[in-house]
């Protein structure tokens, strides 16, 4: 088996619960503007935008452990094709109300969740 399949009440929960613990790791006054944004070739976690203009594009990864490989390592060429494609798409849907696009990664492998700021590959 690959993957698990969550219900929607639980992506929230965990969406709902990561943000409660890294809300502090962004400055004041940013929002969330968007959960389980999707389009027909990508989907968004969650979208924040920064006080001065930066869109956040978040992808959410939870492994119980480690031992089936990483957050960062479950993100694929696919997935990461799909995230870029859907953080253009929503970016240009907010037009001039972005300054910056960034794309993070909120992950928990078990220990409590963690960010990366700037994933690229």
């Amino acid at each position: 088996m690959r993957g698990m399949a969550y219900s929607i009440s639980v992506l929230r929960s965990i969406e709902n619960s990561a943000w409660e613990a890294l809300r502090a790791l962004y400055p004041a006054g940013t929002r969330r503007i968007a959960c389980n944004w999707r389009i027909r070739r990508g989907e968004l976690d969650a979208v924040l935008l920064e006080p001065d203009g930066v869109l956040v594009s978040v992808e959410i990864r939870f492994r119980a452990s480690p031992a089936w490989g990483g957050a960062l390592e479950s993100i694929g060429p696919r997935k990461w094709a799909h995230w870029m494609g859907a953080t253009r798409a929503f970016a240009q849907r907010m037009g001039d109300e972005v300054e910056e696009v960034r794309m993070d990664l909120w992950w928990n492998e078990g220990l409590g969740w963690e960010l990366t700021s700037g994933v690229e590959r």
